[in-house]
């Protein structure tokens, strides 16, 4: 039956080109980035490729599957460490001791070591870092221009602070407003002492591990109230 035949070899053909145009984003990628991927990626890129050739698609279509999600879980790390990369820049730029530093529980950034620690989910730690970020501008109108850039047109020290102070101020109302007066000041407090100061858990706990612990899920909470309130997170 020479149409069936047609129509079978015309869908081999598309999806052949399919996968070809996978595999070439793939290389790509690898090639944009040597040395980033393991060797086993690359081995499994280059059988794909071959039984792409040799017309052996569904061998193909879970090589490329692998390489793939390794590609983007790579990825992934390299994201995570280069904005603990650039917080501790910043932490650098305010005096702070990094999380590290080997001397310590008190001498390391707090924030910084729950992150490498992963207790918080991605976005608790995007709110946390735009708090942390906030907190730099609203702490000195000079140093807030550290984050400017020169001559290049934008918000300038001065408005920066300005408006710095004001979103912290903002996060303070609702969290009082949302939790009350009292578990809001304290979750407030919290948010204030690590992520903006970067004083660790531990050493607002007094060194007991049960409070710490604790301390840690409270600022969860906060989190997810400054969240709410930079509209960050969903209500």
């Amino acid at each position: 039956m020479p149409t069936l035949k047609a129509n079978f070899e015309q869908e081999e053909a598309l999806r052949v080109r399919q996968l070809q145009s996978v595999a070439s984003t793939l290389r790509r990628r690898s090639d944009n980035n040597p040395g980033r991927y393991s060797r086993i990626v690359t081995d499994k890129l280059n059988l794909a490729e071959r039984a792409i050739f040799d017309r052996r698609l569904e061998a193909a279509k879970d090589h490329l599957a692998y390489v793939d999600s390794a590609m983007n879980d790579k990825d992934a790390q390299v994201g995570t460490e280069a904005q603990l990369a650039e917080q501790e820049r910043l932490a650098e730029l305010r005096n702070q001791p990094t999380h590290k530093s080997e001397t310590g529980a008190q001498t390391r950034d707090g924030w910084l070591w729950l992150k490498a620690k992963g207790r918080y989910t991605t976005t608790r730690i995007t709110i946390g870092d735009h708090y942390r970020e906030k907190h730099i501008k609203a702490s000195d109108p000079l140093r807030s221009c550290l984050n400017d850039t020169p001559g290049g047109g934008g918000d300038g020290p001065s408005i920066s602070y300005t408006h710095a102070k004001f979103e912290l101020d903002g996060v303070k109302r609702h969290m009082r407003n949302s939790a009350g007066e009292d578990t809001g000041a304290h979750l407030y407090g919290l948010l204030e002492s690590v992520c903006g100061r970067g004083d660790t858990v531990r050493a607002l706990a007094g060194g007991k591990d049960r409070q710490s612990d604790a301390y840690v899920i409270e600022l969860g909470l906060a989190l997810d109230l400054a969240g709410v309130y930079f509209g960050m997170v969903r209500t």
